[in-house]
């Protein structure tokens, strides 16, 4: 018995296989990649503040002026986010010279900062709203 040659399925089953392997190992490295990405010991560390209602607010949360707490020697990405419409807020913590431009209405801006290496307490406020808008960063070890 003599069997038929077919060359469309010959040659596709190769192609399938290598497209298949292909994809395979592309969704492996992707997947790899993934504890690098959510851990934020990799990169620095994000934290996002929202201006509203005369104070600052851990994006997410209910607490007035949070205790924002940063390790010793971590770069610091600070997002402040201005919700309030015809309202300039800004951002800025001294000591650590950090601080973000006044925000003159809804709209966001950023400052990458990096914590001292020792710990210690550091304040931060709204400089036009210093009385209401005022917190504590923590730099512990």
């Amino acid at each position: 018995m003599r069997l038929a040659f077919d060359p469309v399925r010959l040659s596709s089953r190769p192609v399938r296989v290598t497209t298949v392997t292909a994809l395979m190992l592309a969704v492996a490295g992707i997947m790899a990649l993934i504890p690098v990405v959510a851990d934020p010991r990799s990169g620095r560390h994000e934290i996002v503040l929202v201006a509203r209602e005369m104070a600052f607010y851990v994006d997410g949360t209910r607490m007035p002026n949070p205790t924002l707490t940063i390790r010793a020697g971590e770069e610091v990405r600070l997002v402040l986010r201005n919700e309030q419409p015809g309202v300039t807020h800004d951002f800025v913590a001294e000591s650590l010279g950090a601080s973000i431009e006044p925000l003159k209405g809804v709209g966001s801006g950023s400052v990458v900062f990096r914590a001292p290496n020792q710990a210690g307490r550091h304040d931060y406020v709204c400089t036009p709203h210093s009385r209401m808008m005022n917190g504590t960063i923590v730099v512990g070890r």
